[in-house]
């Protein structure tokens, strides 16, 4: 991309004049960088054994993935451009097909037949996140909402400032759960598997009964 804007204003340049060649590789360097950001990259993540570093698991064939946790990073800020592509993909990647126009109402479709969901968890890592507007908020919030009606919940973790104070400003947590936001992604993944384990010692003790 960087070649192809060089060579734009290059040959501008050099067929018109300077002031024209550099007002050409602004625009260009906005469409550019318009169209990179409507469509950035949807990693998955896994852990690198006995650290809190979690990485690309393609990058990173040794990262480790969890049984019933699926950990996501979006690389890019989260805004109206970009936001109906992060949905999309968000839940192509813990496996769940949308439907644009659905046959039925929402109400009435029976959202626990997911046979091919094997994750009781989704941590979306919110590092790459400059800022988020209200449009992003919106779908957390829905995304939030439509999971945890699936029985999934979802928790984000390395927000950055400018991001919970976009959230604080819409009452995120209010509309959502307050304790879903966690400082590291590791923290996120160290609440999940401990309050897993308290749910399998509840189950244990009940079938005891």
């Amino acid at each position: 991309m960087e070649c192809l804007l060089w060579l734009i204003t290059f040959v501008t340049v050099i067929l018109f004049e300077v002031d024209i060649g550099l007002y050409v590789g602004l625009g260009a360097s906005f469409l550019i960088n318009t169209i990179r950001t409507q469509r950035p990259r949807f990693t998955v993540l896994g852990q690198i054994d006995n650290t809190e570093i979690y990485k690309n698991v393609k990058l990173f064939p040794i990262a480790r993935q969890f049984v019933n946790i699926k950990i996501l990073r979006f690389d890019e800020s989260l805004y109206a451009c970009n936001a109906p592509f992060f949905k999309q993909k968000f839940y192509e990647l813990i496996g769940i097909q949308l439907r644009q126009e659905p046959l039925i109402p929402y109400e009435m479709q029976n959202l626990n037949k997911n046979e091919g969901i094997q994750y009781k968890y989704v941590v979306l890592e919110c590092s790459p996140f400059n800022f988020i507007d209200t449009v992003g908020v919106k779908v957390l919030i829905e995304i939030y909402n439509d999971l945890k009606n699936r029985g999934i919940q979802l928790y984000l973790s390395e927000c950055r400032y400018g991001v919970r104070h976009t959230f604080e400003l819409m009452n995120f947590c209010e509309k959502t759960a307050p304790n879903i936001i966690y400082v590291t992604t590791h923290d996120a993944v160290m609440f999940i598997r401990a309050q897993s384990n308290n749910d399998l010692l509840r189950l244990i003790a009940a079938a005891r009964i």
